[in-house]
């Protein structure tokens, strides 16, 4: 990419200048935002009760989210035994649940200790990752033994996040780091740390969540520069995009970087490292030697959080945004925005958010037209019997309802009484109906995506607004966990400053695109404004201050300028310099910006960008 340094002269225009001599500028409504609390990273280790001590402290973090509960799982010293496990529902208050092998505080910590006990009881557990399938919880780790070096990896299940585990299967010739990735189709995967050769990543593939192929061993490539190795490895997909995060450090472990590689194919020759720089540094914005890098979806359902932990071991929580190509961690030491909880919420199927219409269980509240919404239950087992689950329901002959059946999901649409099916995809593994099963619905604008147990399963095109969300009824099956929350202004996602504006995370209630399209560009998303639509976006500024935007753009769309409100002002027209090169960079001085929350609108005739850049001028 053709990144240049441009200085820009901006000139104020009044609201309805006339572009072209054919149309009108407008500007969106005033933007306001509900209340926002704060949190300050890294967390203080003395707020972690029972902690290992403030030396270690709270060492490679892992979250999961299960039923609506945070559950984090951390390392274990060379003499501790068992993983210690602490719980939140809000991501900001964690308490000690307890030794999740069943050890008791004053027996946790030996320095001598055989192989088969060591194994049973975890000695010296190294990033433990507990992830949850068809009713079982399985947790991957490296032992120590007392001896400061990882010793391969054993997977052990049980049926509880809060353990107790043990069954257990060893394999001591796989490297330390252990992180597992389940694909859309169902293959499983093992990846490890490259520890002893530079350039890579370990991946296998795997039979069941506890049986690893170790003889299908391949090795993805990061770089071939044989300067960098490469540690704990943690992939995930999210839309078209394979995402593979990773802890870099020369041989002389001589500081830690955070960074990522990208692919469309989960083939290991086909992934790109990222190309703009480590996601962190070994110091950025006050957060210094992070590792161990994890992500996972907050309470409202919209935003992922990166969990990792810094030079001293304390814990850090910081958002994290991905669209192609691109993907940012928003890190900040201070004044972080907190978790906003989920528009709706249900416990289970007694809760009072619930009420009985045409013989469904279905939301009070309705959602917006586009929304993200959680479903969790279990079958009954004596019929293989799952319950069909309703969305954009407005009355008993205007919804859509999904139905998962005989190892198929079909998605159905009912308009005006007349029912029509829209998709329908199969399934091959063989889940038990009596355990937890989740579906997760991300519906934007025409567009739904519904994943089957964290597999999307249907992304098809539909016409269809908001509504209540809820289960059929008249079956014996269990209703757990239940959330939506609508996809609106006064929710969309919050940019950092110092930081990068995705260009499709505009606020959908205050922009206006009538003819804008998505294109992908290089692997990367860019949005064309039409015939002077608009976006906005909204930013969080860290302190008063001289700011800098990098705009991001197709040079080759043959458009000479763009138009740039702040927080609703009189726009601003931006003239675009002759530029060799189709992807380039443009900065703009200066905006003099205040501490708090602000508003941006970029409004255009052609001009297509990927993202924005805000950096305070130096």
């Amino acid at each position: 990419m053709k990144v240049r340094t441009i200085f820009i002269t901006i000139i104020t225009i009044t609201i309805l200048l006339l572009i072209s001599g054919c149309s009108k500028l407008e500007k969106p409504n005033k933007l306001v935002i509900d209340e926002i609390n704060r949190y300050n990273n890294p967390f203080p280790i003395s707020e972690f009760k029972n902690n290992w001590g403030e030396e270690f402290g709270i060492q490679a973090p892992f979250i999961i989210r299960h039923l609506g509960t945070y559950y984090m799982y951390i390392s274990t010293p060379n003499n501790g035994l068992g993983v210690k496990l602490y719980k939140s529902e809000d991501l900001i208050n964690w308490t000690y649940e307890k030794n999740v092998f069943g050890i008791s505080l004053s027996s946790e910590t030996t320095d001598e200790m055989n192989l088969e006990d060591s194994i049973k009881k975890a000695h010296g557990a190294v990033a433990p990752e507990v992830r949850y399938f068809n009713g079982r919880f399985y947790l991957y780790t490296s032992i120590t033994r007392g001896t400061g070096a990882p010793v391969g990896h054993v997977v052990y299940y049980v049926t509880s996040p809060t353990g107790t585990f043990s069954n257990q299967r060893t394999y001591s010739e796989l490297n330390q780091d252990g992180t597992v990735f389940i694909d859309d189709d169902e293959k499983m995967y093992f990846l490890t740390s490259g520890v002893n050769k530079p350039g890579v990543i370990n991946l296998y593939t795997m039979s069941e969540l506890n049986k690893i192929n170790t003889n299908a061993k391949q090795e993805l490539m990061i770089d071939d520069s044989g300067q960098y190795y490469y540690h704990a490895p943690y992939m995930f997909k999210k839309g078209d995009y394979y995402y593979l995060i990773y802890s870099r450090t020369k041989k002389d472990e001589s500081g830690y970087e955070i960074d990522y590689s990208y692919s469309k194919e989960l083939d290991v020759t086909k992934f790109i490292k990222n190309e703009n720089g480590p996601l962190i540094t070994n110091n950025t914005n006050g957060i210094k030697g992070a590792y161990h890098v994890s992500v996972f979806l907050g309470p409202d359902l919209l935003t992922y959080y990166a969990v990792y932990n810094d030079e001293n071991n304390r814990l850090v929580i910081s958002p994290i945004k991905f669209d192609g190509k691109l993907m940012y961690i928003d890190v900040r030491a201070e004044d972080n925005i907190t978790p906003k909880g989920p528009g709706f919420e249900a416990k289970n199927k007694n809760s009072e958010l619930y009420e009985q219409i045409d013989g469904r269980l279905l939301s009070k509240i309705i959602t917006a037209n586009d929304y993200v919404a959680e479903f969790n239950f279990s079958g009954v087992s004596t019929l293989s019997l799952y319950p069909n689950l309703y969305l954009s329901y407005q009355d008993k002959d205007n919804y859509l309802k999904i139905g998962i059946e005989k190892k198929t999901i079909t998605l159905t649409q009912v308009k005006n009484g007349k029912s029509t099916v829209v998709a329908q995809e199969k399934y091959n593994f063989g889940f038990i109906v009596s355990y937890n099963h989740t579906v997760f619905v991300e519906k934007r604008g025409n567009k739904i995506d519904i994943y089957f147990n964290g597999m999307r399963k249907v992304s098809t095109e539909i016409n269809v607004g908001g509504g209540r969300i809820g289960y059929g009824t008249g079956n014996p099956e269990r209703i757990a966990y239940t959330a939506f929350t609508s996809i609106t202004s006064n929710n969309a996602y919050i940019n950092y400053v110092e930081g990068n504006i995705l260009a499709r995370s505009y606020l959908p209630y205050h922009s206006k695109l009538t003819k804008s399209i998505i294109r992908e560009i290089d692997n990367a998303y860019f949005l064309t404004l039409k015939e002077n639509n608009y976006v906005t976006y909204t930013i969080d500024v860290p302190k008063d201050g001289i700011y800098e935007l990098i705009f991001t753009y197709n040079n080759e769309a043959k458009v000479n300028s763009f138009y740039l409100s702040l927080d609703g002002q009189d726009y601003q027209i931006v003239k675009l310099p002759k530029e060799k090169g189709k992807i380039i960079s443009v900065k703009l001085t200066e905006l003099n910006l205040t501490k708090g929350i602000h508003s941006i609108t970029v409004s255009a005739n052609g001009f297509e960008f990927s993202n924005i850049k805000i950096m305070e001028k130096k």
